[in-house]
């Protein structure tokens, strides 16, 4: 049963029994009134006049019963609204100060950012001795790198913690890692596991991907077309095509930070006179060579086709 279905049987409820209170409350004070009885000594006239008032709170103590029973917010709003109350002003001070934090704080090194521009590369079914090597290799680098860095930009120097080692000896041996490896090269890249703000150590987790082909050298990988305009600047239409190879590589599976990494190696070298000319032209980019992960970009040639 939905939430609006139970609350409005729950207030057709609560109407039926007020009204059968209210007409009980009525038939008493009105056989009251007619035989004139008297409470506790009282004149019927005000006799019939207490029943009434009664009836009244007898209905508003029920409706108030129900709801408490029924809700538990309705609980809390009359029984611990100042503690409610506290708690909100609480939580609105830390949300305050967590705000002023990322304010005045300058985010050094953000969540998935690279922390080491080189890459580890592990070739294919390497055996797991050869692994650790190369990731102890990888590790001492990434460390130098990130202390050399990002000490002077306000974080704290990284310390390696005391079971490093083991945790590069299983990170080597692991399973995932090696039924990559069976398939395909893998590339080892250290990445920041969360925000590193001012003052933050620095700490820093290894992901790998398999070093897979994402577009063969010659293939195009993203186009559109432009109408050629006097006012055509070729420096924004180059960046729509770098936005574009970007979004391209990102579907094909290549990890963002490699996928921003766009080089223009070659192109017509006219490109900007045929731009502001007549007609249309369709603006293509094609990769430059095999784009594999390792590459950490995405080399391409700009070519100009009227259409």
């Amino acid at each position: 049963m939905g939430d609006f279905l139970r609350g409005l049987l729950l207030v057709i409820l609560i109407v039926v029994i007020a009204g059968v209170i209210a007409y009980i409350g009525d038939r008493v004070g009105h056989q009251v009134g007619r035989r004139r009885l008297s409470l506790f000594g009282i004149r019927p006239r005000y006799t019939s006049t207490i029943i009434a008032v009664g009836t009244g709170m007898l209905i508003a103590l029920f409706l108030t019963v129900v709801a408490v029973v029924a809700s538990n917010t309705v609980k809390t709003a009359f029984f611990h609204l100042n503690a409610v109350n506290a708690r909100i002003t609480q939580l609105q001070a830390q949300a305050d100060e967590q705000q002023r934090h990322v304010r005045n704080e300058q985010v050094v090194v953000g969540v998935g950012d690279q922390m080491y521009p080189d890459i580890a590369l592990l070739p294919q079914n390497d055996p797991i001795p050869d692994r650790y090597s190369r990731l102890s290799d990888y590790y001492r680098h990434v460390a130098a790198f990130a202390n050399a860095q990002y000490v002077p930009r306000g974080l704290k120097k990284f310390v390696s913690p005391p079971d490093a080692d083991k945790k590069l000896q299983d990170y080597s041996g692991a399973f995932e890692l090696t039924a990559a490896l069976s398939q395909s090269p893998v590339v080892i890249v250290a990445l920041a596991d969360e925000n590193l703000f001012r003052n933050d150590p620095i700490h820093f987790d290894f992901r790998f991907l398999r070093d897979l082909l994402i577009f063969p050298a010659g293939a195009p990988i993203a186009s559109f077309v432009v109408p050629a305009n006097p006012n055509n600047d070729v420096r924004f239409i180059l960046v729509q095509l770098e936005q574009l190879v970007t979004e391209s590589a990102v579907r094909n599976l290549m990890p963002i930070y490699f996928a921003q990494r766009v080089i223009i190696v070659g192109g017509p070298a006219n490109l900007q006179r045929q731009l502001q000319g007549s007609g249309n032209y369709r603006i293509t980019a094609r990769a430059a060579a095999n784009v594999y992960p390792h590459v950490r970009g995405i080399p391409i040639v700009v070519q100009l086709n009227k259409v």
